[in-house]
């Protein structure tokens, strides 16, 4: 049985809210109860294989900290978290990122480094604010052309 005593305040008064070093599988359903004050969500270094489409009720979100976990998947509705500007999927086991994410556009930065990334969708060259995307240790032979200037360490 997973401990959710961490959750049980909520988010501070700047919206942030840390549920780091947990080892949960899951996020429990109370944390989106929180959906409308959460800005910044650290839940790394857990074990949470999916980022479901529940994440997207999470509108105000600005940075998201997913890195350190198990994670096989993104489900593509993370793309209505759309002022989020700081992503973390490093450390994880993604092979794909969902093309939902191009509708942040306030994204700046995309820390996608040592995960299973095979290729990356074409529309995330169109983020009109995306300074910083690392992609390193990943499987991918190309990145899209849009995204040469952006991508590095």
């Amino acid at each position: 049985m997973e401990d959710y005593d961490d959750l049980s305040n909520g988010p501070d008064d700047e919206g942030n809210l840390n549920l780091s070093y947990n080892l949960w599988k899951h996020m429990p359903d109370e944390l989106f109860q929180y959906a409308n004050k959460i800005i910044y969500l650290n839940i790394s270094h857990n074990r949470i294989m999916e980022i479901t489409s529940r994440y997207s009720s999470l509108t105000l979100l600005k940075v998201l900290d997913v890195s350190h976990n198990c994670i096989e998947r993104l489900d593509n509705d993370i793309g209505k978290c759309v002022r989020l500007q700081h992503l973390n999927v490093s450390n994880n086991r993604l092979s794909k990122l969902p093309p939902g994410l191009s509708n942040c556009i306030m994204m700046e930065s995309m820390l996608c480094n040592n995960n299973r990334l095979d290729n990356i969708p074409n529309e995330l060259g169109n983020l009109p604010t995306l300074s910083r995307m690392d992609l390193n240790n990943n499987d991918l032979s190309s990145i899209p052309v849009e995204l040469a200037g952006i991508v590095g360490g």
